[in-house]
């Protein structure tokens, strides 16, 4: 495993926020390099390609100078803003649309990371970043993002210039509000893809539990269904069924699953 066994004889060095990376990188002087861009896209093209069911953006952008090189789909919006926004705007415009608390994990889980990865791969190889995020649409709607991209580096520092890939509106299956991110390694000379690591972050992890809840909680981890759980504590199934949505909400959680990674992430807090 290219990422992985390389790992584990480099020593991890403190990696930059999201936040921090943006401001380091406009004070640069390079040149944007349209052919290298071009390059870039000719190599990581099949990864880039969806057969989701939704219309994708094909974005790059210009760390250097927080612009858009270029900002491409067929419906000519994403988020209900036109296009020419994002090109006008530059990253300032899609940071602005990014659920808050969603682009504090972007900037503080996620780039690190995915950092981590561009530092360790292999020459040959290139790292791909892939994740989740909520935002905002022109008329202030909610709306789930998917991005998939990777990223030319400069050969003087090592952090990114440029950063190549999709992203698409998912808002009609995505439904919880879990942030999930794979890191995968490209083989750019046989074009064979390998998954490195996976995460799943919860962006509002300040969640609140009375005391029964915590105790539903505990006997669901433990595979207690809803009559055992009912007979412990001496309620009805109907009230541990109430209980039990009431978790799921709060945690923004779908199923069981989901509440046990939740959980996991020490985000548990009982009052």
């Amino acid at each position: 495993m290219v990422y992985l066994n390389h790992r584990v004889n480099t020593k991890k060095q403190k990696l930059l926020s999201y936040k921090q990376f943006l401001k380091q990188a406009q004070k640069s002087a390079n040149n944007t390099d349209i052919e290298l861009i071009e390059i870039l896209l000719h190599k990581v093209k099949p990864l880039l390609n969806t057969h989701m069911p939704f219309a994708p953006v094909v974005f790059g952008i210009d760390y250097q100078t927080h612009k858009y090189l270029f900002w491409k789909n067929n419906h000519n919006e994403f988020g209900g803003y036109p296009t020419d926004f994002f090109l006008n705007e530059g990253h300032r415009g899609v940071v602005n649309m990014v659920t808050p608390s969603h682009l504090n994990v972007v900037s503080d889980k996620i780039f690190p990371e995915t950092l981590e990865a561009l530092r360790l791969t292999l020459p040959s190889h290139s790292i791909v970043s892939s994740f989740n995020y909520k935002g905002k649409t022109i008329d202030g709607k909610d709306f789930n993002a998917y991005q998939k991209c990777t990223y030319v580096l400069s050969k003087q520092t090592g952090l990114p210039l440029y950063c190549v890939g999709i992203v698409m509106d998912i808002t009609s299956f995505k439904k919880d509000n879990f942030i999930s991110h794979t890191i995968e390694s490209l083989n750019t000379e046989n074009n064979k893809i390998q998954l490195l690591s996976e995460f799943t972050y919860n962006p509002d992890p300040e969640v609140s539990f009375t005391p029964k809840e915590t105790l539903v909680i505990h006997y669901l981890l433990d595979g207690y269904s809803s009559k055992q759980i009912a007979d412990k504590l001496h309620i009805s199934i109907n009230t541990v069924h109430n209980h039990r949505q009431n978790i799921l909400k709060k945690a923004s959680c779908s199923n069981v699953a989901q509440l046990m990674a939740f959980v996991l992430k020490d985000n548990l807090k009982s009052y």
